[in-house]
Order: C-alpha cells, then sequence, then structure tokens
C-alpha cells in the first residue's frame, strides 16, 4: 500500500511541475482519497506509514501557484481530513491535520484562506 501509494503521489507532483493540462494528475488527486479510505479503515499502521507521505504532498499541493492545482487540491485535503476524522484513526493527531490547513492558509490568497476558512469550520462543528 505505502509503495502504491509513494509512486502516485511522486507521479502526480512531478507532474504539477510541468506546464501541462494537467488531466491525469487532477484524476491521481481525486483517487487518492479512495485509496486511502478503502486501506486506512483496515489498518492503524498504515495510518502511520501513509500519513507521513501525505502531509508533505498536500502541503506542497495546495500551495501551487495555479488554482486549477490548489482548490482541488485542498477540497481533497478535506476529505481525507473527514474520513481520518470519521474512522477516529489515533495514528494522526487531529492537530496534525490543522497543522497542514493552517500551513497552506498563512501562504495564501484571500480566495484560499476563505475556502480553507469554510474547511475548518465543517471539520470543528
Amino acid at each position: 500500500m505505502r509503495d502504491i501509494l509513494q509512486a502516485l503521489l511522486e507521479f502526480s507532483s512531478s507532474e504539477f511541475r510541468r506546464d501541462a493540462q494537467y488531466t491525469r494528475e487532477l484524476f491521481v488527486l481525486r483517487h487518492i482519497n479512495s485509496l486511502i479510505e478503502y486501506n486506512i479503515s483496515r489498518f492503524d499502521v498504515l495510518a502511520t506509514l501513509c500519513w507521513n507521505l501525505l502531509r508533505n504532498y498536500f502541503r506542497d499541493i495546495c500551495l501551487h501557484p495555479r488554482k486549477e492545482i490548489s482548490m482541488p487540491a485542498v477540497d481533497s485535503l478535506k476529505q481525507t481530513a473527514l474520513k481520518l476524522v470519521k474512522l477516529r484513526i489515533e495514528a494522526v493527531p487531529h492537530g496534525a491535520l490543522l497543522e497542514i490547513f493552517l500551513h497552506v492558509f498563512e501562504r495564501s490568497g484571500v480566495e484560499m484562506k476563505d475556502l480553507i476558512a469554510n474547511v475548518l469550520l465543517n471539520l470543528i462543528t
């Protein structure tokens, strides 16, 4: 599982750096959540292994200069966070999730800050 996730993240990250249409890469971004949801609920140990990969990936992708990338990335992070909170995965503390959102919030423009504020409100309530 970890190797598959790492390969997907590396592919997605490298392609986002190129000047392209991003169709395949956005497909990968959207399906990372499915991969996590399918596997993380079964193995708490995988949560720790996968979270170390996901944390760095989301911190980079959510700060992408193009909104066509950063907005879906924040939405994908939100979906992952909601699943982790719902499943009560103890290996990923809620503070670690908030840390990523705050990291992106501090370095973003007004539109992204509004999106992140709404996401945080949904996570808290």
